[in-house]
């Protein structure tokens, strides 16, 4: 939510993404205009090429990127060439089969691949 908010906020178009056609709807109820891109991704396993027909076939600016292994390569498949890729979670613990496609997708659509780290601060004030 809190990309979301930003992107908005920057007057970005946005494409959500979730396996849940409740929380699509509730999300684009919340934030009507301009209207969102939704794509929910276990009703779709090939949801990479919605987004792609969703955006002309060129492709999103930026991802991120919270799934992990499972979903890394089809996030780099539908981000357009020069893009950015920032993995932000790790949710996904599945064995990492598209290895061998990561490196030749990144040279290929010359993306940017960030790993953030998000770091919990506690003061014992």
């Amino acid at each position: 939510m809190f990309a979301l908010k930003l992107a908005r906020a920057v007057g970005l178009n946005v494409l959500l993404s979730s396996s849940s056609d409740r929380k699509l709807k509730a999300v684009c109820e919340q934030f009507p205009e301009p209207p969102i891109v939704t794509v929910n991704y276990a009703k779709n396993p090939d949801w990479h090429e919605e987004v792609l027909r969703h955006t002309d076939g060129v492709g999103v600016d930026m991802v991120l990127e919270n799934g992990g292994p499972g979903t890394l390569l089809k996030s780099m498949k539908c981000t357009r060439r020069g893009g950015i890729v920032s993995q932000v979670g790790y949710l996904d613990r599945q064995k990492f089969d598209d290895a061998q496609e990561i490196l030749p997708t990144l040279i290929d659509r010359r993306i940017i691949l960030r790993y953030t780290i998000l770091v919990s601060i506690r003061c014992r004030c």
